[in-house]
């Protein structure tokens, strides 16, 4: 039993390590675009629906480092209901990545971010971060000291897409210039 609790601990281990070698690459390619880019590129208010193609966001237009929500329903209120199974119901915000999941027999709520970052009075670099479901920090080719919030990188570029699967609900990330 030990052997084989040590040979699945080495397969996660390894497996673990190679995801973590394919994102700082991934990085790296985006980071050298950035300083090498000269020209820029413009936000889309648009995003892409499996079902329906591409739509509008009204939630394109909210800056939501400023933005107020009193309460987590006036927050779940501006999501849209991606899932409702087994006594639980998954909200997303399709422009920015949020999700939000209400369990139906309790009323608790579970955020991916703080609800209330808008009534924070954290700078804009810490709202970014609050923001973000994914914060990458790297080095680049010139040996500085980069980060890249998913909220600066893919939400302010009209970068991220949700798609339901089964059982759930996939949302992608482009972070960086795409």
């Amino acid at each position: 039993m030990k052997k084989m609790n040590r040979i699945i601990s080495m397969l996660l281990t390894v497996f673990m390590l190679l995801g973590s070698i394919s994102t700082i690459f991934t990085v790296e390619v985006f980071a050298a675009e950035e300083t090498t880019a000269s020209t820029t590129t413009t936000t889309e208010s648009t995003t892409e629906s499996t079902s329906t193609g591409p739509v509008i966001d009204a939630n394109a237009s909210i800056d939501y480092t400023t933005e107020i929500y009193a309460t987590p329903e006036d927050k779940i209120a501006t999501m849209r209901l991606a899932l409702e199974k087994d006594g639980y119901q998954l909200y997303v915000n399709d422009y920015t990545g949020e999700v939000a999941c209400v369990n139906t027999v309790t009323g608790e709520k579970i955020f991916t971010n703080p609800y209330d970052v808008g009534a924070s009075t954290g700078n804009a670099t810490t709202k970014y971060e609050i923001l973000s479901q994914i914060i990458v920090k790297f080095t680049d080719h010139q040996g500085q000291n980069k980060t890249f919030t998913s909220y600066e990188e893919a939400v302010l570029r009209g970068q991220i897409v949700t798609e339901p699967i089964k059982n759930g609900l996939r949302v992608e990330y482009t972070i960086g210039r795409e």
